[in-house]
């Protein structure tokens, strides 16, 4: 808001919306997708504005880690609880929320995880096939590829975007992040 002000004083008929994501990484990148579609399909700013409002209270983003020491240095779990964690090969299911980090599940063992990844994806996205999915991931190649295979054998979709995640998001999850973004209701 401060840049925002800053920019009317000096251009104020500049039009600029601003808009809170509710997510992070490639949930706002979905976003930033869909805004420029519209723009690209000639839809004016106040279209584009409702549209993206209408997808960051819609945006399902889950996260997964592997390695369970980032979030007890988080504070999201104790060190006790990642360090049994990780001798049990638990997966957390974290959900994005209003930008708040939860974990919705655990799950051992890697193939359960993307197992469990397809399955929430199939229960809650709405419509999937008219939206633009998105698979993050870090350093994990052979799991993305897994993920992606058993997204692509599951559903159809208008786009799939699959990128690195960032590093601000990798400084808070570690390497072996892994997540996967949809709405979970869908209008067009």
């Amino acid at each position: 808001m401060v840049a925002y002000k800053a920019i009317l004083e000096e251009y104020p008929d500049f039009d600029l919306r601003i808009i809170d994501s509710k997510t992070a990484s490639l949930g706002t990148g979905v976003q930033v997708v869909n805004a420029l579609k519209m723009k690209n399909n000639g839809k004016n700013i106040d279209e584009i504005e409702e549209r993206i409002r209408f997808i960051a209270d819609h945006l399902v983003t889950l996260l997964t880690v592997s390695d369970l020491n980032y979030l007890a240095e988080g504070g999201r779990i104790s060190k006790s609880q990642a360090a049994i964690g990780s001798m049990l090969q638990i997966n957390p299911i974290i959900e994005v929320v209003d930008g708040e980090v939860k974990i919705i599940e655990k799950v051992r063992g890697k193939k359960r995880l993307l197992k469990r990844l397809v399955e929430i994806v199939e229960t809650r996205a709405d419509q999937i096939e008219n939206q633009t999915v998105g698979i993050v991931y870090s350093n994990e190649e052979d799991m993305k590829i897994k993920l992606m295979e058993a997204m692509e054998s599951r559903f159809k979709y208008e786009e799939l975007v699959v990128r690195p995640v960032g590093a601000t998001i990798a400084t808070h999850t570690g390497l072996g992040t892994m997540g996967v973004t949809f709405l979970e209701q869908y209008e067009s």
